[in-house]
C-alpha cells in the first residue's frame, strides 16, 4: 500500500511540474499536399494508424503523418519505417494513450534486448504483414516523433514508450510520457532528445550502444519519478546538457560493469536518494566522465561507484554546485604522459540558482508562417524556384517549405530576421542542377544558401543539395549572429536516402536502384573534393546549430569555421565521407562543440584529417568521437591536428574502430612536434605553452632501427634472436639479422600476412587473410564471374568467437586464415601450408601454443572467447608448436607464445585494460584475472616476468601489477616481443628496440 501510495504520488507531481513544458510547438495544422493527416477516432487506431504509416511508406519511401489534436487510443506496437515523422499539432499537444491491460504490455519477453513491449519501434525496413519488422541500424535516418505526447494507462508493466535504435536525423522532440507503472520512456536510446518530460516507470531510458556507435544528445530535458534510476546507460556516449532529475534513487546509472563516455553540463538534481551519478568501478580509459555545472539539492552523494570501490564524491549541504569534476585519463597538457584521475570542484549554497537559460530558440509562432508554394514555388525537383524564393525572403519573413525538392539556380540570400522553416530535410530539399552556370566553372566561393553578418536568422528541418560538377559552390554560408539557429539540416551529395524525387515519370523502382545516385561510378568520383566547403561560418558567425548531417563528398570540407569571435554551439553534428578535410576551425574562438562525430569511409577517408584547428583559442569540445569504418586498410597519422593554438579543452575522447587500423595519435601538433597518442581519454588541455621536441626524439635510450614502413606489426623471435615482422596491404614480411645487425625483405609473396610465429625449429610461420579462389562458373551459366569458392574449410564466420565483435558484421567476410611456414634460410623454396588438425597433439608433446594478443570484443565476450577450448588447430612441422583456429586470428595484429603450464597475458582492446590467464598442460586458457586498466595493441614479457604494454607509449609493470615506468617511443607501438637483452617493437612506421637488461 506504501508504494502504491508513494506511485500515485510521484504521478501526481509529475502532472502538475510538467504542466508548463507541454506547450504545442505546431499551434496549427501545417499545409502539405505530399503529407497523411491522420485524425482521432473513436476506439482503438493501432491498426488504422500503422496502415497509414505503410501506405505512405509504399508511396513515397519518406514523408510525415501529422497527427491532429485529440486522443489516440493503441493497444499494440506502431512500427515506424526509416524517413518516416510523426507529428502532431494543434493549441493543444495530441495524446497517444495505450490502453489499460493492453495484450502482452504485462508479460516478460526473455529473448528480447529489452525485455519488453514497445508502443514504438523504429525499425529499419517496412512494416508490411510479410515481413518481420527488423530493428533500426547504423543504416537507418530521418526518423522522428514529434509535438505528441504519450500516456501508459495502469496494467501495462513491461510497456516501454519508444524502441529508437536510429542514426542521423532522428529525434525525440516535444513530448510528454506519463510511463506511470510501465517499464520505460525508451529502449535504444539514440541521436537526439530534446523538449521531453519522462515521468514514472523504472527508467527514463535505459539504453545500450547507440547503432553507430555514436553519442545521444538530451537536452532541456526532465526526469521524474522513475522507480530505479533516471538514466541507465552503457557505452551509449551520454551527453546531457540542460537535463534535470529529481525523485528517483539514481539520476544517471552506468550499467554494473560496463563503461560510458558520459558528460553533464547546467543540469539540476533533486531529490535523488542513492547518488546522482552510479558508475562502475571500472578505471579504464573507455570510462570516461565529465561534469560542469550540476546543481544538488537533497543529494546526499553526487558520485559513487560499484565493483568495491570505496570513493564517493559528497557534500553534507542540503544544496550545492559541483563546479567541475573529471573522471578518467586526464592530460593537463599535450606534454602529460596522462595519468587515471577523479578531480572534483563542489561549494555548497544557501539557495537553488537561477535556472541557465536555454540557448535553443523558438520557432516563430505558426500564424506568422507564409507557405512558399502559396507564392507559386514548385518541389517538382524540376522547376527553377529561384525568383520565388527571392521575392518570399525580400517580402516576409517567416517562411515554410512544405515537403518537395525546389530547384534553385541562384544564391538564396536571407534578410538579418530571415526564417525558413521545414518539417523534414530529406523531403524537403532546395537543390541546385548539376553544371548550374551561376556555381560553375573557376573562381570564388559561391553561396546557395548565405545569411548576413549579425542576422538573426533561423534555418530548420530542410535538406540543402549543391550536386555535382557545381566547382564553385559553397552549400551554405552562415555569417548570422549570435542568436542565429540551424536545427535539423541534412547536407546531402553522397548516400542520399532513396526515394521517389517527386517529378514527373519518376518511379518506385527506379528509386530502388538510387541508393547513392553518382555522378560517375568508379573509385574515386570526379565530382569529388571539387566543391568547397559545405558550411562555412566566417566573418563573425555563430549561433546554435543542432542535429546536423554534413555527408556531402562534393565539398572540400564539411564544416570550416573561421574569422569568428561570436559565440557558437554546436550539439550533435555529423560530419563524414569527405576526402581531405571533415572539419576546420580557423582564427575561431568562443565556440562550445557537443558530441561532435566525424566518420572516415573507404573509398573517400584513406587520407582525410578529422579535423583541424589553426590559429584558435577558447574552444572546447565535450563528448567528441572519431570513427573509422570496418573495411579501413591503412592507418591515419592524427585524429585532430592542432596549429598555433591555445586554450582547446577536451572533454571526453573517443577514438575508435572495429579495424585495427586505427588513428596514430588522437591529437598532434607538428610545429611542435608533440601529440597524445592515447584512442581514449578523459581530459585534455591544450595550453599552448607546450615546449616544441627535437625532430626525431629518442628518448630512454630507444633505437630506431628502420623507418618508413606503412603499417608493421605482427612482431616475433626465433631461437637464434632473429626478428620478424610484416606489413598486410603491402604483403611483406621482414627479417631482422640477430648476427648481421641488418633488416632485408623476406617474403613478398600473394597472401596477406596477418601476424607471424616461429617454432621449435626456428621456421617461420605466416598467419595470412586468405581470399579463397573463385571456381570456374558452370558452362550453362550465362553471364561473367565465377561460381563459388575453391574451399573446403569452414568459413570463418561459422567459428563460435565470430559472434561476439562487430569485427564480424558489415561485410567483414569472404576470407579465412591460413597459415604457411618457411625455413628462412631458403624461404621461397620452402613454402608449405600448414594442416587443421581436429586435435591437438598428444598429451605432452605440445611445447609452444600461439594465442592472438589483442581481442577486439565488444559485445564483452572477452573472457569466456579466451578460455574457450577451440575445435581445430593449425599444427608446425615440429609437431609440437600449434596455433588454435579462432575468428580473431583474423584481426590481431600479433600473436604471443605460450608454454603449457605458464602464464599469458592478453589485452582486452575494446576495455583498454590487460587481462591475465593461467595456461593447463594441454595449452588452454583459465582463470582470467585484471592485471592492468591500460592497453591497446601488443603485450609482452621479459626473463623477470615485467610486463610490457603498448598504449600510446610503452608501460612497464612487473609481476605482481606494480606500474614501473613508462618508455617513451618515438611514434605509437603496437607490437612487441622480448629477445635477450632487448625489447624489439613496432611502430605504425618503424621497426624499433630499447635494451631492458639491467
Amino acid at each position: 500500500m506504501k508504494r502504491l501510495l508513494l506511485l500515485m504520488l510521484w504521478t501526481a507531481i509529475c502532472v502538475a511540474s510538467s504542466a508548463v513544458t507541454s506547450r504545442s510547438v505546431f499551434t496549427q495544422r501545417p499545409d502539405d499536399p505530399d503529407a497523411v493527416y491522420f485524425n482521432p477516432t473513436k476506439g482503438d487506431v493501432t491498426s488504422a494508424l500503422q496502415q497509414a504509416i505503410n501506405a505512405l511508406k509504399k508511396r513515397d519511401n519518406y514523408g510525415i503523418v501529422y497527427l491532429a489534436p485529440g486522443e489516440y487510443r493503441i493497444s499494440g506496437t506502431i512500427y515506424v519505417p526509416p524517413s518516416i515523422r510523426l507529428i502532431g499539432y494543434g493549441k493543444e499537444r495530441p495524446v497517444v494513450i495505450l490502453s489499460k491491460n493492453s495484450p502482452g504490455f504485462d508479460q516478460s519477453y526473455p529473448d528480447d534486448e529489452g525485455d519488453a513491449k514497445y508502443m514504438f519501434w523504429f525499425i529499419s525496413n517496412t512494416a508490411d504483414e510479410e515481413v518481420e519488422p527488423a530493428e533500426a541500424t547504423s543504416g537507418t535516418f530521418f526518423q522522428g516523433f514529434e509535438n505528441i505526447n504519450v500516456k501508459v494507462e495502469n496494467g501495462n508493466p513491461q510497456a516501454v514508450v519508444f524502441r529508437t535504435h536510429y542514426a542521423q536525423h532522428s529525434f525525440i522532440e516535444h513530448v510528454e510520457m506519463q510511463i506511470g507503472n510501465g517499464k520505460a520512456g525508451i529502449f535504444e536510446a539514440g541521436n537526439e532528445i530534446e523538449d521531453v518530460v519522462f515521468c514514472g516507470g523504472d527508467y527514463g531510458i535505459y539504453t545500450r550502444k547507440t547503432s553507430p556507435g555514436w553519442q545521444v544528445t538530451i537536452l532541456n530535458t526532465l526526469f521524474e519519478g522513475q522507480r530505479k534510476a533516471c538514466i541507465r546507460t552503457m557505452e551509449a556516449g551520454m551527453t546531457l546538457v540542460r537535463v534535470t532529475m529529481r525523485h528517483s534513487p539514481i539520476g544517471l546509472e552506468i550499467w554494473p560493469g560496463y563503461t560510458d563516455v558520459a558528460f553533464m553540463e547546467d543540469c539540476t538534481l533533486e531529490n535523488l536518494s542513492e547518488a546522482g551519478v552510479m558508475q562502475s568501478g571500472v578505471l579504464t580509459p573507455t570510462n570516461q566522465f565529465n561534469a560542469l555545472n550540476v546543481t544538488c539539492r537533497r543529494v546526499p552523494c553526487f558520485l559513487k561507484f560499484r565493483e568495491g570501490d570505496q570513493r564517493k564524491v559528497e557534500n553534507k549541504s542540503a544544496i550545492y554546485c559541483v563546479d567541475s569534476l573529471s573522471l578518467g585519463l586526464t592530460f593537463d597538457s599535450m606534454e602529460s604522459d596522462g595519468n587515471h584521475a577523479l578531480r572534483y570542484n563542489l561549494r555548497p549554497l544557501t539557495q537553488m540558482p537561477t535556472p541557465p537559460r536555454n540557448d535553443i530558440p523558438t520557432l516563430p509562432d505558426m500564424s506568422q508562417w507564409t507557405n512558399i508554394m502559396d507564392l507559386g514555388a514548385v518541389g517538382d525537383d524540376k522547376t527553377d524556384n529561384t525568383e520565388v524564393f527571392l521575392k518570399a525572403i525580400e517580402e516576409h519573413d517567416v517562411i515554410y517549405l512544405p515537403q518537395g525538392i525546389y530547384r534553385v539556380s541562384k544564391p538564396i540570400k536571407f534578410k538579418p530576421n530571415t526564417v525558413m522553416i521545414g518539417m523534414d530535410p530529406v523531403s524537403t530539399r532546395i537543390k541546385l542542377a548539376a553544371h548550374s552556370p551561376a556555381f560553375s566553372g573557376f573562381g570564388e566561393p559561391v553561396p546557395l544558401i548565405e545569411t548576413p553578418m549579425g542576422g538573426r536568422c533561423i534555418l530548420s528541418g530542410i535538406g540543402l543539395d549543391a550536386m555535382g560538377f557545381n566547382y564553385r559552390a559553397v552549400t551554405c554560408k552562415w555569417m548570422a549572429g549570435e542568436e542565429s539557429y540551424m536545427n535539423d539540416v541534412h547536407f546531402s551529395g553522397w548516400a542520399t536516402v532513396k526515394g521517389p524525387q517527386r517529378f514527373p515519370g519518376f518511379t518506385q523502382e527506379m528509386s530502388n536502384s538510387m541508393m547513392r545516385p553518382r555522378i560517375m561510378d568508379r573509385g574515386v568520383e570526379e565530382s569529388w573534393d571539387n566543391q568547397h566547403w559545405n558550411l562555412w561560418v566566417t566573418r563573425q558567425g555563430g549561433g546554435v546549430f543542432k542535429n546536423i548531417w554534413i555527408n556531402n563528398t562534393y565539398g572540400s570540407c564539411g564544416l570550416f569555421v573561421e574569422n569568428t569571435s561570436t559565440p557558437g554551439r554546436i550539439y550533435e553534428m555529423s560530419v563524414e565521407h569527405h576526402l581531405r578535410s571533415e572539419v576546420r576551425f580557423s582564427n575561431a574562438s568562443k565556440w562550445r562543440i557537443y558530441a561532435l562525430q566525424l566518420e572516415e569511409e573507404t573509398r573517400e577517408g584513406n587520407d582525410v584529417v578529422p579535423m583541424e584547428l589553426t590559429g584558435c583559442n577558447d574552444l572546447r569540445f565535450f563528448n567528441f568521437f572519431v570513427f573509422r569504418v570496418i573495411s579501413i586498410v591503412r592507418p591515419l597519422p592524427y585524429a585532430v591536428r592542432i596549429w598555433n593554438s591555445s586554450d582547446i579543452h577536451f572533454y571526453n575522447f573517443h577514438n575508435f574502430t572495429q579495424m585495427r587500423f586505427t588513428i596514430n595519435n588522437s591529437v598532434y601538433d607538428p610545429n611542435k612536434r608533440i601529440a597524445v597518442r592515447p584512442w581514449e581519454f578523459a581530459r585534455l588541455t591544450i595550453t599552448g605553452k607546450e615546449a616544441q621536441r627535437p625532430e626525431r626524439p629518442c628518448e630512454d635510450n630507444v633505437e630506431c632501427l628502420q623507418s618508413g614502413f606503412e603499417y608493421a606489426e605482427g612482431i616475433v623471435h626465433d631461437n637464434n634472436g632473429n626478428v620478424f615482422f610484416s606489413e598486410e596491404r603491402l604483403r611483406k614480411v621482414y627479417m631482422w639479422n640477430a648476427a648481421t645487425k641488418k633488416l632485408s625483405l623476406l617474403l613478398d609473396l600473394p597472401w596477406q600476412p596477418l601476424s607471424l610465429a616461429t617454432d621449435t625449429e626456428n621456421r617461420l610461420l605466416v598467419m595470412v587473410k586468405y581470399y579463397p579462389q573463385p571456381k570456374p562458373r558452370p558452362s550453362n551459366a550465362s553471364g561473367s564471374g565465377a561460381g563459388g569458392a575453391w574451399s573446403t574449410l569452414p568459413k570463418p564466420d561459422q567459428l563460435p568467437d565470430h559472434k561476439g565483435t562487430t569485427y564480424s558484421w558489415w561485410g567483414n567476410f569472404g576470407f579465412e586464415p591460413m597459415v604457411y611456414c618457411v625455413d628462412t634460410s631458403n624461404p621461397n623454396a620452402t613454402i608449405q601450408t600448414l594442416p587443421l588438425s581436429k586435435e591437438l597433439p598428444v598429451a605432452g608433446k605440445v611445447e609452444k601454443i600461439y594465442y592472438a594478443t589483442h581481442r577486439w570484443r565488444d559485445l564483452h565476450d572477452f573472457d569466456s572467447v579466451c578460455i574457450y577450448r577451440p575445435k581445430e588447430y593449425f599444427v608446425a612441422p615440429d609437431g609440437c608448436t600449434v596455433i588454435p583456429r579462432q575468428y580473431d586470428l583474423l584481426r590481431s595484429s600479433s600473436l604471443q607464445s605460450v608454454v603449457p603450464g605458464s602464464t599469458i597475458y592478453q589485452v582486452d582492446e575494446f576495455a583498454h585494460r590487460v587481462k591475465r590467464f593461467k595456461v593447463d598442460a594441454q595449452g588452454f586458457l583459465s582463470e582470467p584475472e585484471l592485471f592492468a586498466e591500460r592497453g591497446e595493441h601488443g603485450v609482452t614479457t621479459d626473463r623477470n616476468g615485467n610486463v610490457y604494454i603498448a598504449e600510446g607509449n610503452i608501460l612497464v609493470y612487473n609481476s605482481k601489477g606494480d606500474y614501473q615506468r613508462t618508455i617513451h617511443t618515438p611514434e605509437g607501438p603496437n607490437s612487441l616481443t622480448c629477445s635477450g637483452d632487448y625489447l624489439y617493437f613496432t611502430t605504425r612506421n618503424s621497426f624499433c628496440r630499447v635494451k631492458i637488461a639491467n
